[in-house]
């Protein structure tokens, strides 16, 4: 009989791990900021800060919608898609990609993300999220100098798929 309780014991402990919900980012747990950017051929986008306390690690993401500049076939399906529609280059023009990206919908937007890498003189994590549709390419950063845990993540996509977002990348692309 304590060998049963035990057992029942050890099932209750890894059901309740199991169904433990992860623990959801409020949206308003991200500030608005600045573009960080310099100019160059794109519009601006729009830009946040999420603190480590929140998100994880402290992060920032900049996303931007390039309206016309995403091949209107196959959208963004491949990793050297992420690699010519994404934004990297403007965080330092020294980066490389740490792994091979992932299918991913943010926004409503099919598209892949993927992990990079600057070099120096200020290392840091870039994960780009990028998705095309009706020719347009939505390209969306999130940047650390920490690496980025799975939580973080998961906070930078909630923070994409949030309705008020979803309603300006639709405005942006022209649609709203």
């Amino acid at each position: 009989m304590g060998r049963l309780k035990s057992l029942a014991g050890i099932f209750a402990a890894l059901f309740c791990v199991a169904t433990t919900p992860v623990r959801a980012v409020d949206a308003a747990a991200w500030r608005e900021i600045d573009w960080p950017f310099l100019r160059d051929a794109w519009p601006n986008g729009r830009a946040f800060s999420c603190k480590a306390a929140d998100c994880g690690v402290d992060v920032s993401l900049a996303a931007r919608v390039k309206v016309g500049f995403c091949d209107c076939g196959k959208g963004v399906s491949d990793d050297e898609e992420v690699d010519r529609v994404s934004d990297v280059d403007l965080v330092n023009r020294n980066f490389e990609p740490l792994a091979n990206g992932d299918p991913v919908k943010i926004s409503g937007i099919y598209g892949r993300k993927r992990l990079y890498v600057t070099k120096e003189p200020r290392p840091r994590r870039v994960m780009v999220f990028a998705g095309g549709r009706n020719c347009n390419a939505f390209v969306a950063m999130a940047l650390s100098t920490s690496a980025m845990p799975p939580e973080t993540i998961d906070a930078v996509e909630a923070m994409l798929d949030t309705p008020a977002f979803m309603r300006w990348v639709v405005e942006t692309e022209g649609g709203g």
